[in-house]
């Protein structure tokens, strides 16, 4: 539901779920307070933050809760985009269900004419 709310650009509704849901993970997820943190930057618009925490969330991936799809998302959201394809190949290898919305999400617009783009919607049959 926090990524609704930031959609909606509601962000202290979106700061709220996340620090909720982090809340009850907490236990299995130990750095499940930094991806709250970096989503949050993110619907703020803060890439300098962003580009500090993304290290720490990679470094710490299984303890976050954190997706390699969401890891491509905030790279390209800082500019990094031969990062954020590795990471969308990542996505793609796990087969994970969120990979499927890239065709539509307006938040990966500025690579949709990228040859590297172009092929993975060829390989995941949406071309």
């Amino acid at each position: 539901m926090g990524a609704v709310y930031g959609k909606l650009k509601l962000i202290e509704e979106a700061r709220r779920e996340y620090e909720g849901g982090a809340k009850l993970s907490r236990d299995s997820l130990p750095y499940i307070d930094k991806a709250a943190e970096i989503w949050l930057t993110y619907l703020r618009n803060e890439r300098e933050t962003v580009a500090e925490l993304l290290p720490q969330i990679i470094e710490h991936l299984q303890e976050s809760g954190v997706r390699p799809f969401d890891i491509a998302f905030f790279s390209f959201f800082i500019g990094q985009n031969d990062q954020g394809f590795d990471w969308l190949e990542k996505s793609f290898a796990r087969k994970e269900y969120s990979l499927r919305l890239i065709k539509i999400d307006p938040d990966f617009a500025q690579i949709k004419s990228d040859p590297r783009y172009l092929n993975l919607l060829e390989r995941m049959g949406l071309s």
